[in-house]
């Protein structure tokens, strides 16, 4: 019988004393009961420390999870991995292989994540690690809406607008610069910049 069947976990009981000894007068204990707890241990896999990203990325995170006797708890666990930045978290629960996705947009902080792992199953204690600067999420930078007004006229014409809208995930100041090429030629030529003065 192996000591996992022998000494399940949970409710066990259990009893003492003497019965039917010649030295000894028959006294046994009323019945008392404890549990038997497993550990378990979680471990980080992914991220690695390898790859940053960028605000709009999927951040998949995977770790391992076992018991004290070296079995694999994914499937049978609450398993919570979360990442962070500063008071910003973000959580998502393991599937049973360990892994989740937390699709991150420009609300995210830029800057060092940390990721931490919290698995609960019953009979067990509870695990939790803590991974510090595992991986930099940059700032997501855009421009789009693209418009010229007139959008035909005259080479004589004045006042032409030509603008974009621009979006930034931290406060960092843009530049912007508008270059023009002539028709039948390769080179575009800076024509103007601006720079933002804060987040857009």
């Amino acid at each position: 019988m192996s000591s996992q069947t022998a000494y399940y976990l949970g409710k066990h009981e259990w009893k003492g004393g003497f019965l039917n000894e010649t030295c000894y007068n028959s006294n046994i204990t009323s019945i008392r009961t404890f549990n038997l707890t497993g550990e378990l241990i979680s471990s980080l896999v992914s991220p690695d420390g390898s790859s940053n990203y960028t605000q709009n990325d999927g951040v998949t995170l995977q770790a391992n999870l076992v018991d004290d006797c070296g079995n694999n708890r994914k499937a049978d666990s609450t398993f919570i991995l979360t990442m962070s930045n500063g008071a910003s978290q973000y959580s998502c629960t393991a599937d049973v292989t360990g892994s989740c996705t937390i699709n991150t947009n420009i609300s995210y902080p830029s800057g060092w994540y940390n990721i931490s792992t919290f698995a609960n199953k019953t009979y067990h204690w509870n695990a939790s690690t803590l991974n510090e600067t595992v991986f930099y999420l940059n700032a997501y930078r855009d421009v789009f809406n693209e418009s010229v007004e007139p959008i035909s006229q005259y080479y004589t014409y004045n006042n032409w607008n030509l603008s974009v809208a621009a979006t930034s995930g931290d406060t960092t100041p843009m530049n912007i610069t508008l270059y023009l090429r002539k028709p039948g030629t390769s080179t575009f030529k800076k024509y103007t910049e601006y720079t933002t003065p804060n987040k857009n």
